[in-house]
This record gives structure tokens, sequence and C-alpha cells, in this order.
């Protein structure tokens, strides 16, 4: 798999860097090789499309490589699914958080207890 870099833009507006890149393969790079060959953090990296171009074994990739991670966060849109599935899975984090904590109260509870019968049985046994 060959790669190299068509065009390379700033756009300072955006606090972005968008970069073409032609790869050269037989089968269709994934997003991850292209990542990859940026060389960023991929928390700062997103890959827009990967077109290929019919009858021949090149492909055309944008790419968007941001400033930090918080640039991306803001301009980037998640989609309406993605982001209702990340939302459930954080739901259901915080349930767990929940009934853990919950268990450990009950488990003190318990434990207390367990202490205070103690406590009378040796005065009991004392008297």
């Amino acid at each position: 798999m060959e790669m190299k870099i068509l065009k390379k833009e700033k756009n300072r507006f955006l606090g972005r860097e968008e970069i073409l890149i032609e790869v050269f393969s037989r089968i269709s790079p994934t997003f991850e090789d292209i990542k990859k060959f940026v060389g960023k953090d991929e928390s700062v990296v997103v890959v827009k499309k990967i077109i290929g171009n019919f009858g021949t074994y090149s492909f055309n990739a944008e790419v968007m490589v941001y400033e930090s991670a918080e640039m991306r966060k803001n301009i980037e849109v998640v989609p309406r699914k993605i982001k209702k599935k990340l939302e459930e899975e954080a739901k259901k984090l915080e349930e767990a958080k929940k009934l853990e904590e919950a268990k450990k109260i009950e488990e003190e509870k318990k434990a207390e207890e367990a202490k205070k019968a103690e406590e009378t049985k040796q005065e009991a046994k004392a008297e």
C-alpha cells in the first residue's frame, strides 16, 4: 500500500488541517490505515471519506487533523443514532455504580450489626 499527500491546507478558522491523500492499493484502505499514515494522535484525526477511482487501484481519502480533541468535539457532528447509543451506555454505567455503592452500604450495615451482636454477647457473658 503506497500513500502520498496530494493537498494540505491549514484552516485556521476551524482549527484544523485538511489533507487529501492518494492511496495505491489492490484492496480498499481502512480508516485506521489512513490514520496511521497521518501519524497524529487518533483522537484528533478524522477521516471524512475514502473514495475509490473506478477502474484503477487508487483511492482518495479526505482527512481532517484538529489542533486538539476539544476542537474536534466542538466541530464534528455526531449522528443521532451514535449519540443515543453513547448516552445509553453512560446511563448503564451510572446505574452500575449506584448498585455497587448500595451493596457497599448494605455490607457496612451488616458488619456494624454483626459487631453490635458480638458486643452484646460479650457483655452478656461478662455479667
